[in-house]
């Protein structure tokens, strides 16, 4: 099974009735939902969040976001999703995402691009 980074997050989230669609599948706007609450823990333990940066006047917002489906979760099915900080290139970061269902079959990649 992958292995998170040591600067990554890696938490287990369930699929629920409100984040389905057509078949019972987990939408895509809802796996963004998920992607950016495992992103927000790991800027919160780095302390890097928006309110850590407000005192400096910085901030940072998602330019582009890259991904790649293989399938959708169903309704009930857990999910296991890692994030990390993956590369500098000032004035933007990158964070990949893996997401993973319960037999470690990975079920999407994908990669954001963010401006400092």
């Amino acid at each position: 099974m992958e292995q998170c980074p040591k600067l990554g997050w890696e938490g287990w989230f369930e699929v629920r009735t409100s984040e389905i669609g057509y078949g019972k599948a987990l939408t895509l706007p809802a796996l963004v939902q998920l992607m950016d609450e495992g992103a927000m823990q790991n800027v919160l333990e780095l302390g890097l969040s928006v309110w850590d940066l407000e005192p400096l006047a910085i901030s940072w917002v998602c330019l582009r976001k890259h991904l790649e489906v293989r399938r959708l979760p169903l309704l009930g099915e857990k999910v296991r999703i890692l994030t990390y900080p993956a590369g500098f290139e000032p004035p933007y970061t990158y964070r990949d995402y893996l997401v993973f269902d319960e037999e470690g079959e990975e079920l999407s990649d994908i990669t954001i691009t963010v401006e400092e």
